[in-house]
């Protein structure tokens, strides 16, 4: 994956960060004019917050409690005098796209997260120029019912059955594609049996993961081989 992509979706996230604390500030000042109480009270509990961080630090953890009891009563008030005003209990806290990762882009566990996945999706569609292909051929559109019923005889299977099982083939390869393994798929048959739009369904399901898709015609890839 070109580090380049992660880097822009990087900064849209800083981007977004900068202007939602931007946002805040110009409502507290905003606020703070008219009900100068509630400076008070956010300066108060920002200065017992320091406090309780520095009794922390010192080890003195007895009058953390105490400390947080101050806070909590504070942060109450606050909320008390939002509501009284007609805001939102929240009015003065950040707002976040994103409530999962806080507009990071990563989990606390370090996972990223799903808007970051679909951020990265959407870059790679465009990047693969499959945008418009796959928002009519994927999995959610497609549709065994076109298939026969009919069983054919030297094959001894309908081709709906064999569409059924091929589809199972399909998506046990996107669920290990993860892993460090030697699976491949290979379509063959007559035109328009649905070689290309299955195709299109594992290349949008495996961009929605972030995975990056090379989509070439055999020609080419032929080539390629032989350079």
């Amino acid at each position: 994956m070109d580090d380049r992509l992660y880097r822009e979706i990087n900064l849209e996230y800083q981007k977004l960060r900068d202007r939602k604390e931007r946002e805040l500030e110009e409502r507290k000042e905003e606020l703070f004019s008219a009900l100068p109480t509630l400076k008070e009270l956010e300066e108060e509990i920002s200065r017992l917050g320091f406090f309780a961080v520095k009794e922390q630090l010192a080890g003195n953890h007895e009058n953390i409690n105490s400390y947080k009891q101050e806070i909590y009563a504070l942060g109450e008030m606050k909320k008390k005098i939002l509501v009284e005003a007609g805001l939102p209990d929240h009015y003065l806290e950040l707002e976040y796209q994103c409530e999962k990762c806080e507009d990071t882009g990563y989990l606390p566990s370090g996972n990223r997260c799903d808007c970051f996945k679909q951020k990265l999706a959407t870059r790679l569609y465009n990047m693969s120029n499959l945008q418009y292909v796959l928002e009519k051929e994927n999995f959610q559109t497609f549709d065994i019912q076109v298939f026969s019923q009919e069983i054919i005889k030297e094959e001894g299977i309908s081709p709906r059955e064999n569409m059924t099982f091929i589809l199972d083939v399909v998506e046990q390869f996107i669920r290990n594609f993860p892993k460090q393994n030697d699976e491949n798929l290979l379509f063959y048959g007559a035109t328009g049996l649905g070689k290309t739009y299955l195709s299109n369904c594992i290349a949008k399901e495996l961009l929605d993961q972030g995975y990056t898709v090379i989509y070439q015609t055999a020609f080419t890839f032929l080539d390629i081989l032989e350079s």
